[in-house]
């Protein structure tokens, strides 16, 4: 999703789906860039483990993604809800 949407607050916009990119990093090394769709959904397949998804860009580069880390379990599916920034204010 991307957030916010409205300029002040309240907001009765729903937050709508981002259809963007962003980069999957393992330690110091990137391991995957990923691609949502429209609906802003993503799936992948990763070896268990600790991983760090983050913004595409190396500058802040709107819309951005705060790194936000992630735990893959063995056999299991893990589920992430990932915000971007849209910059407004």
């Amino acid at each position: 999703m991307i957030s916010p949407v409205c300029p002040v607050e309240p907001c009765t916009v729903a937050a709508p789906p981002y259809e963007g990119s962003f980069v999957v990093r393992k330690g110091d090394n990137v391991v995957a860039t990923v691609k949502t769709d429209a609906d802003g959904r993503f799936e992948m397949r990763l070896a268990p483990g600790a991983y760090l998804l983050q913004s595409e860009a190396e500058a802040e580069v709107l819309p951005l993604l705060k790194p936000v880390e992630v735990t893959v379990r063995e056999h299991e599916f893990t589920n992430v809800t990932l915000a971007f920034d849209s910059g407004i204010r």
